[in-house]
């Protein structure tokens, strides 16, 4: 994916957030006894963020990059260079609600071009999204109840 590509896929990717980030991050706190600062939320540093053009935001094709090339020198290079972050993965996969899924994406009313139907109910009937897959579930559900609006 070119950077292009990629600062398109970050600009509204909080607005697709599923909240799982929200329910660890309060889980972590009330655990160990700390309160969560986000930098990034404030405005007028997220619209300077959004307003940089993609070429700036994303020089190459790793994530994050103008992030961590601000931050080198201020948080160690092992932390910036890793590759394995902590993950709430088997969490979040728990709470996958399958039935809604299935009454959505099984027999769809309409059928989008490029989706393989076939894997898509055979993965509904095992219950056995990963991570990606949940996520692109979802927006294909959501797809689905907007069309249905129609």
């Amino acid at each position: 994916m070119g950077g292009r590509d990629l600062w398109r896929e970050e600009q509204l990717a909080f607005v697709r957030a599923t909240g799982i980030g929200l329910d660890a991050s309060e889980l972590l706190q009330a655990v160990c006894g700390v309160r969560e600062r986000r930098p990034w939320t404030d405005v007028d540093l997220y619209e300077f963020f959004l307003s940089l053009p993609a070429e700036v935001k994303y020089p190459d094709v790793r994530a994050k990059s103008l992030v961590r090339s601000l931050l080198r020198g201020t948080v160690h290079d092992t932390i910036l260079d890793r590759r394995q972050k902590t993950s709430f993965s088997d969490r979040y996969l728990d709470q996958i609600d399958y039935e809604s899924l299935r009454r959505w994406l099984s027999q769809p009313t309409h059928r989008i071009t490029g989706v393989d139907y076939e894997v898509l109910d055979e993965r509904l009937a095992h219950g056995s999204f990963d991570a990606a897959e949940y996520k692109w579930a979802i927006d294909l559900a959501k797809s689905q109840l907007f069309l249905a609006q129609w």
